[in-house]
C-alpha cells in the first residue's frame, strides 16, 4: 500500500470518527435536558415569572398613573409628570444644579444638592440629581424601570424623608437572608423575599397586600414574594415541605428564580 494512499484512508477514518462522536454528543446533551426542572412561565404560571422584584411595590404618589403604562406602552413605577426622577439630566439648567424628583403631585424639578448615592442626608435637595433623600436618612437612586445598575441593590419603595406620605422607588443595598428561615436574619417588621431574577434575596418591609393581590403599590404580607411582569405584579405565597399549599394547589420551584428546590410558590393545579 502507497504512503499516499495511506495517508487518505487515515484522513477518511479520522472524519467518521468525528462524526460519529458529534452524533453521541448530541444524544447526550438531550438525555440531560429531559430532567431540568420545568420554568414557572413554562409551568402555567401567571404572570409569566420572568421579572420580580418583591421590592417593587412603589405607592410612589396618590397620582392615578403611578405603577402604569406610561409612554411608549413601557411601565413605570414612577407618575409621569413634568420630568423624569430617574434621569439625571431631566431638569438640567445653566443657572444651578437641579434634579427631578416625586412630590405629593407628583414629578417636579428642584435645587439639588451634591451628596453621592448611600451617603447621609435630610431633604432632598441635599442629594446629587437622579437621587432623592428616603427616611433612612440616605440618598438612593431612583428606580422607575425597576432595574438597578449594581447586583448589589435592588429596586424597592420607601418613604421620602422630608415629605410624610409620599414613597418612592429607589435602589437600595441587598440584605441577604434565607426564604421562610423563623426568625432569621431579618427585623421583626420585614420578611425575606426574593429580589431579582437571578433568585437573589433580601430582607424587605411587610407589606399588607395578601396572595394574588396586586403588589406594585404596596409590600407582600410575610411569607411572600412579589412575582410577574413590571406593571402586572401580584403576590404569592412561599411554600416548602414543612410549608404547605392549600387544597388544589401544589408547590412549584424552578431554578434560577429559587436557589433552594426545596422552596417554591403556591400555584392552582391545572386539570
Amino acid at each position: 500500500m502507497s504512503l499516499q494512499r495511506r495517508s487518505r484512508e487515515m484522513r477518511l477514518l479520522s472524519q467518521g470518527s468525528l462524526a460519529i462522536f458529534a452524533i453521541l454528543a448530541g444524544t447526550i446533551v438531550a438525555a440531560c435536558n429531559v430532567g431540568l426542572v420545568v420554568p414557572f412561565a413554562d409551568a402555567g404560571a401567571t404572570p409569566p415569572l420572568n421579572d420580580l422584584r418583591d421590592a417593587g411595590s412603589p405607592e410612589v404618589s396618590s397620582a392615578p398613573d403611578s405603577g402604569v403604562l406610561a409612554e411608549g406602552g413601557v411601565a413605570s413605577l414612577c407618575p409621569s409628570g413634568a420630568c423624569d426622577p430617574s434621569n439625571p439630566a431631566a431638569c438640567a439648567n445653566d443657572a444651578e444644579v437641579r434634579s427631578c424628583t416625586l412630590t405629593a403631585s407628583g414629578p417636579a424639578c428642584a435645587t439639588a444638592g451634591a451628596v453621592p448615592e448611600g451617603a447621609a442626608c435630610k431633604v432632598s435637595v441635599d442629594c446629587a440629581p437622579g437621587t432623592d433623600c428616603i427616611a433612612a436618612g440616605q440618598c438612593r437612586t431612583y428606580c422607575c424601570d425597576g432595574q438597578c445598575a449594581s447586583d448589589k441593590s435592588f429596586c424597592d419603595v420607601q418613604s421620602k424623608n422630608d415629605s410624610s406620605g409620599v414613597v418612592i422607588p429607589v435602589c437600595v443595598p441587598v440584605r441577604p437572608c434565607k426564604l421562610l428561615e423563623s426568625p432569621g436574619s431579618c427585623l421583626e417588621n420585614e420578611t425575606c423575599a426574593v429580589v431579582s431574577p437571578s433568585g437573589a434575596t433580601s430582607c424587605v418591609a411587610i407589606g399588607k397586600a395578601k396572595k394574588d393581590e396586586p403588589c406594585e403599590r404596596e409590600h407582600c404580607s410575610a411569607g411572600s414574594v412579589c412575582l410577574g411582569v413590571l406593571g402586572n405584579r401580584k403576590c404569592y405565597q412561599l411554600c416548602s415541605k414543612a410549608k404547605s399549599c392549600a387544597s388544589g394547589e401544589e408547590c412549584r420551584s424552578s431554578k434560577p428564580l429559587f436557589l433552594d428546590p426545596a422552596v417554591g410558590v403556591c400555584e392552582v393545579v391545572n386539570l
